[in-house]
C-alpha cells in the first residue's frame, strides 16, 4: 500500500452543493424553522459539510441489476480509471453527471415540528443530522456515484484535519471502497489508493470536530451500502455453488468490515472534550429531537436485516470454507470493538447513550456489547464459539 503526500483531488462538491443555498429558517434550510431562535452551537459548521447523496438501502441493486442499470460505456470508463491508484474518477464523474437521479433531503420544518412537539428522533432525523440525502430514480447509478463521492469525502476530511490513525488503515479503507466499485463493474482493482493525509494528532480544541463527526458517519453509511451489495452477491454465489465468486466476495466483505471499523475510529478521532461540550449537546433537545442514536441509521438497519435473511447461506458458506467464515466473524467483531472504543472515549463508563438516556436503560458500552453478541450469532462456528482476534493471527 502507498500513501502519497500530494494529490489534486476533485472537490467534495463533485456531486452536490457545499452548503445550504436557501435562507436559514426556510422550509429547505438545514436549520430548524422555529429552532433558529435557539440554534445548536455547531449548526452552521454542520451545515457547511456537503450533502452525501445515496440511494435508499432497500433499493440497492444486486450485481446483475447494477450491470443492467449502469450503461456499459460508463462501466468501461470506470474500470479504466480503477487501474490507477488515483481516486478522482474524473472521466466517470463527467459521464455520471447527466445520469444522476435527483436527491432530496428531509424537510427542516419537519425536524422543527418534532422538536416543538417533543417527538422522538427517527431514521429521517438521522439522515438530516448527518447531511444524507436519498436519491430517487436509478439506484445503480446513484450507488456508483455515492461510492466514488465517498472517496472524495474521505480525501477532503484527511486533508482538512489531522488524524492519529495509521495511514495504512486509511489507505485500506479507500481500497475497500474502490474494491466495491471494481466488483460492481466486473474487475479487480489494484491496492494502494493515493491519499493525502495531513499531520498526525489533532492538537487544538477548536479543530474540525463536527465536520469529522458528520463526514465520518457519511463514510460509514456508504461502507454499509457496500456491505449490503457485497453480501447479497455472496449469498447468490453460495446458492449458485460458485466457489470463485464466494471466495472473492467473502474477501471483500472482510475488507469492508475492517474499513468500517476504521471509519468509526476516524469519526471519533478528535479531542474527547469536544464531544460532550458541543456535539452531544447538538444531537439532543432543545436542538434536535430526543433519543438520537446510531441504531436509527437506515443503512445499518438494512445491513443487519441482510445478515439475518442470509443465515442459511452463511451456514452453507461455513461448511464450504470454515476458515474464511471465521475471518468474517473476526472482522465483524472488530467493528463493534472500534465502536465501543470510540464510545468509551466520549461517554462515562456508566453513562447512557442519548437513546438509552431517553428510555432510562443500560450504559452505552454495555449496549454495544449486547449488539455485538446479537450480530455475531450468524458467524459463530459449528461448535458454538465466536472467533476472536487471536484466532485470525
Amino acid at each position: 500500500m502507498s500513501v502519497t503526500a500530494k494529490i489534486d483531488t476533485a472537490p467534495e462538491t463533485a456531486f452536490c452543493e457545499e452548503e445550504d443555498s436557501v435562507p436559514s429558517g426556510s422550509a429547505q434550510s438545514g436549520s430548524p424553522l422555529r429552532g433558529s431562535r435557539n440554534p445548536s452551537p455547531l449548526d452552521r459548521a454542520r451545515r457547511a459539510v456537503a450533502y452525501a447523496d445515496m440511494p435508499m438501502p432497500e433499493d440497492l441493486p444486486d450485481r446483475l441489476g447494477f450491470a443492467a442499470g449502469v450503461p456499459a460505456g460508463l462501466r468501461a470508463v470506470c474500470a479504466a480509471e480503477l487501474s490507477s491508484p488515483d481516486i478522482r474518477f474524473r472521466d466517470t464523474i463527467t459521464a455520471l453527471k447527466d445520469l444522476l437521479p435527483r436527491a432530496s433531503g428531509v424537510d427542516a420544518a419537519r425536524i422543527a415540528f418534532m422538536i416543538d412537539t417533543a417527538q422522538a428522533c427517527d431514521i429521517d432525523s438521522h439522515d438530516h443530522f448527518f447531511r444524507i440525502r436519498r436519491s430517487a430514480g436509478s439506484a445503480p447509478v446513484a450507488f456508483l456515484a455515492s461510492q466514488i463521492r465517498t472517496l472524495h469525502v474521505l480525501q477532503t476530511e484527511l486533508k482538512s484535519t489531522p488524524t492519529t490513525l495509521d495511514p495504512a488503515r486509511l489507505v485500506a479503507m479507500a481500497d475497500a471502497i474502490r474494491g466495491t466499485i471494481a466488483f460492481a463493474v466486473g474487475i479487480e482493482a489494484p491496492a494502494g489508493a493515493a491519499l493525502a493525509i495531513t499531520g498526525t494528532a489533532p492538537t487544538s480544541e477548536a479543530d474540525g470536530s463536527i465536520s469529522r463527526w458528520v463526514r465520518g458517519h457519511q463514510i460509514f453509511a456508504a461502507l454499509s451500502q457496500g456491505l449490503i451489495f457485497t453480501l447479497a452477491a455472496l449469498e447468490q454465489a453460495e446458492r449458485d455453488d460458485d466457489a470463485g465468486t464466494v471466495s472473492l466476495t467473502a474477501g471483500l466483505v472482510i475488507e469492508l468490515l475492517h474499513a468500517s471499523a476504521t471509519a468509526l475510529e476516524l469519526t471519533g478521532d478528535f479531542p474527547a472534550a469536544r464531544y460532550n461540550a458541543s456535539i452531544r449537546i447538538s444531537m439532543d433537545t432543545p436542538y434536535f429531537p430526543a433519543g438520537f442514536s446510531g441504531v436509527l441509521s437506515r443503512d445499518h438497519r438494512q445491513l443487519v436485516g441482510r445478515m439475518k435473511m442470509m443465515r442459511p447461506a452463511i451456514e452453507a458458506f461455513e461448511r464450504r470454507d470454515p476458515g474464511l467464515h471465521a475471518r468474517i466473524g473476526v472482522a465483524l467483531s472488530a467493528v463493534y470493538a472500534s465502536h465501543k472504543h470510540v464510545c468509551a472515549r466520549f461517554v462515562e463508563p456508566d453513562a447512557a447513550s442519548l437513546l438509552m438516556a431517553a428510555t432510562a436503560e443500560r450504559p452505552a458500552t454495555e449496549q454495544i456489547d449486547r449488539f455485538r453478541k446479537m450480530r455475531l450469532r450468524a458467524w459463530q462456528t459449528t461448535s458454538g464459539d465466536t472467533p476472536s482476534r487471536d484466532d485470525e493471527a
